[in-house]
């Protein structure tokens, strides 16, 4: 019986220490707490748009908020660093201490301009806007290439340009009367650079043996004209062609 007393003696103790406490924290939050958070300074946004993020974390750090950094995003027309976005938007009035979300420029986007000479003005347009490139105009001028081949970029400066920027292109539209570009057959096997040299309707000219003990016999080894020199149609191109090496080991 007495234990069960000291238990009851417990049990209200403890419960009375949790209502003192609920009291006091409702009395500090109700008289501390709530005052300060009502009583906070109010300030209304100014509008960032355009300035440059280190003035804008400045001017938001003078009136007591809190800038934050989101960037950077790459926006056309937008210079770097310079601020694009906020949240919450100018003229909302805030509380002192609040973030401010802050979105700045990298710059202009740009990307590596493919290369697309030797292409079909078909696939070249397909390659180009693939990337965001837009052909302005198109040249055709006198070439040893196949009519419509891509045979220069015209006014790029660098490697590099802005999304959605123009390039022209020169393309051809037939090689000069009776002119052919020389192709390259070094490395081919003889009857393969004769079969390429008829295709660009020259011929094969002398054929000279060099001795080789690295190569595959009647493989060329050099031409003469060289590669992209510009012929006759009809010419010759002279081959110099690996043989075997022949060993003396030597007798009487």
């Amino acid at each position: 019986m007495q234990k069960q007393t000291k238990k009851w003696g417990r049990l209200i103790k403890y419960f009375a220490i949790s209502a003192a406490s609920f009291v006091i924290l409702f009395l500090a939050t109700d008289i501390i707490i709530m005052p300060l958070i009502v009583s906070s300074e109010e300030v209304i946004l100014p509008d960032l748009s355009g300035k440059d993020k280190n003035s804008a974390i400045k001017i938001l750090e003078e009136l007591d908020l809190i800038p934050v950094l989101e960037g950077p995003k790459y926006v056309a027309k937008v210079p770097k660093d310079k601020i694009f976005l906020q949240k919450p938007r100018p003229g909302t009035k805030v509380k002192t201490r609040r973030n401010v979300y802050l979105f700045y420029s990298g710059g202009e986007p740009v990307l590596k301009i493919p290369n697309v000479t030797g292409k079909t003005l078909r696939d070249a347009k397909l390659t180009l806007e693939r990337v965001g490139l837009v052909i302005r105009n198109i040249l055709e001028v006198p070439s040893e290439l196949p009519p419509n081949s891509v045979i220069e970029q015209v006014h790029v400066k660098s490697l590099r340009t802005n999304l959605k920027d123009s390039i022209d292109l020169k393309i051809s539209f037939g090689p000069q009367i009776g002119k052919i570009r020389v192709p390259g057959i070094i490395g081919e096997s003889l009857s393969q650079a004769e079969k390429i040299l008829k295709k660009y309707s020259l011929e094969l000219g002398k054929i000279n043996y060099v001795p080789s003990s690295s190569l595959l016999p009647n493989t060329v080894v050099d031409q003469y004209p060289s590669r992209d020199k510009l012929v006759s149609l009809g010419d010759s191109v002279d081959v110099f062609i690996s043989r075997e090496s022949v060993t003396n080991f030597g007798g009487n």
